[in-house]
């Protein structure tokens, strides 16, 4: 009896990577079989310890720089990540893969000498036998999957700026940028630029008209077009003087949802542009719900780490 209740805590690593202490309270021989079955207990719990997991914990917390993630390399991060629990059963491994495989979260895939997937299982019932952990075979997200299936093509076309205020004598380079239907860049071909009270030539360049008011600019690839309204002012420029490009005073805003798979194409595509132009505020909201494990600990989790960011660790669980 002594034994046990001097063998009372568990230190490990904890998914801040600092080692983390577990009070087992008062302990005594009639609490388990053994004192290993005590502690794996208490582990799984706290979900420190897991006999598996499911598809979205893996979409969750993908690498950012991993298209395709090989299955050997997932496996490992159980047993190298302090963020991933410890996994007691590792080809518990498998039937998350075949899970995700059959409900469309994930796709398992090989890759061919030329790039391709070859096989490729999405959305279809898969055998626990046909899953390996190498280096040769992947997982991937059903966003990926399905750019697999339906390759990416022009979407939309942005023009920026998107609606330049001129004087009558002014002119402003546009540009086009392609997107795809997965909000990724497309590369753009053969624009054909079109403008009214005004011109505009090959390379996107407007010249404005000789009247005052609002025109149209489109550019226009294959069967995709965008149209953007011009303004033109009285205000006539001397000759040789160049004007603001339209440059309007005022702030711009949006709210609205973006989803964690997002975040970083909306800081690219969205935000980049004025972090070092112009005073750039940003107001974050957000509500989690945890899969499991105790939302407590993971609420002090969520204020250690704002703190360490020399943020307001005010944050608030039900």
């Amino acid at each position: 009896e002594a034994i046990w209740r001097s063998y009372k805590n568990i230190a490990l690593l904890g998914r801040d990577n600092e080692i983390r202490t577990i009070d087992l309270g008062l302990v005594h021989s009639s609490a388990a079989r053994s004192m290993a079955d005590m502690i794996l207990t208490r582990l799984r719990q706290d979900d420190e310890a897991v006999d598996g997991v499911n598809p979205a914990f893996l979409v969750r917390n993908w690498p950012p720089a991993l298209t395709e993630w090989s299955t050997r390399a997932v496996r490992d991060a159980f047993f190298a990540s302090p963020k991933f629990p410890r996994l007691l059963v590792v080809d518990k491994l498998k039937e998350t893969i075949e899970r995700g495989v059959a409900n469309g979260i994930l796709a398992y895939v090989g890759k061919s000498s030329s790039g391709k997937y070859d096989p490729f299982f999405f959305e279809t019932d898969l055998d626990l036998e046909d899953i390996e952990f190498s280096d040769d075979m992947f997982i991937v997200t059903a966003e990926q999957a399905k750019r697999n299936l339906e390759p990416p093509h022009l979407k939309y076309i942005e023009i920026q700026p998107n609606h330049p205020r001129l004087a009558i004598g002014e002119s402003v380079a546009l540009t086009a940028n392609g997107i795809d239907q997965y909000g990724h860049e497309y590369p753009l071909v053969k624009i054909i630029w079109t403008a009214t009270g005004g011109g505009v030539d090959a390379d996107g360049v407007f010249h404005t008209a000789e009247e005052p008011g609002e025109y149209t600019v489109t550019a226009t690839v294959g069967d995709v077009e965008n149209t953007i309204r011009p303004r033109i002012t009285e205000i006539r420029l001397p000759p040789g003087e160049k004007g603001d490009l339209g440059a309007e005073v005022g702030a711009i805003r949006w709210s609205g949802e973006v989803p964690a798979q997002k975040w970083m194409h909306f800081y690219s595509k969205v935000l980049a542009r004025f972090v070092n132009k112009g005073d750039l505020k940003l107001q974050v909201h957000f509500e989690a719900t945890p899969e499991s494990g105790s939302v407590r600990q993971q609420a002090d989790e969520a204020r250690s780490a704002l703190r360490e960011l020399g943020l307001k660790p005010d944050v608030e669980s039900d």
